[in-house]
């Protein structure tokens, strides 16, 4: 998941040359990091003038003997979110800084081990940044108390995603929405 700097051509272009080097440096990466360093260091060397940049989010997710490894690396992302079985929540904030900022950035790896009943949520910034009619952000914390104390189990992966474009909705009360909202949400099943 990504997020480029800005609206408009800039935004649009950064996206295009984010997507093209992804191409090209991803055959040759041998893990995530790898992945996200060099992918950094092309759109730096691209250079797109102005503070054009990116925030980026990849994840794997493998299976072994002890169920499912979610991995993520990237920067300058929201935290990613995992819903235990019974409600509770796991915030994975995946710290560096966002895609091409600056010419040798270092980024890590964040694991945590998904079980039956899991749910990730990972999204870019567009619902906590959302604004209501007072020009108040619904805010990453108010996001986490939402999903403590409105997820339910038995949802669907589907069902959390309009409950929380209701959400953006309902806090919003209709003010236009001025970002993007994009969520991947995974329900992890036996």
């Amino acid at each position: 998941i990504a997020d480029a700097t800005g609206h408009g051509v800039g935004a649009g272009l950064m996206v295009a040359c984010t997507k093209t080097a992804l191409l090209s440096v991803n055959g040759g990466a041998q893990d995530l990091i790898e992945t996200v360093t060099r992918l950094s260091s092309v759109l730096h060397r691209i250079d797109l003038g102005g503070h054009m940049n990116i925030a980026l989010l990849l994840y794997s997710l493998e299976r072994d003997s002890e169920g499912i490894r979610l991995r993520l690396s990237g920067g300058g992302i929201p935290p990613a979110y995992v819903i235990r079985g019974r409600g509770s929540v796991q915030e994975i904030a995946v710290a560096g800084l966002p895609l091409g900022a600056i010419r040798d950035a270092d980024y890590g790896i964040w694991e945590v081990r998904l079980h039956s009943g899991d749910t990730v949520l990972i999204m870019s910034d567009g619902l906590p940044e959302r604004q209501n009619q007072d020009r108040e952000q619904l805010g990453y914390e108010a996001l986490e108390e939402w999903l403590e104390r409105e997820y339910d189990a038995d949802w669907q992966a589907a069902t959390l995603l309009e409950r929380l474009l209701d959400l953006g909705k309902t806090w919003s009360k209709d003010t236009p929405l001025e970002d993007d909202e994009t969520f991947v949400v995974l329900k992890v099943r036996n």
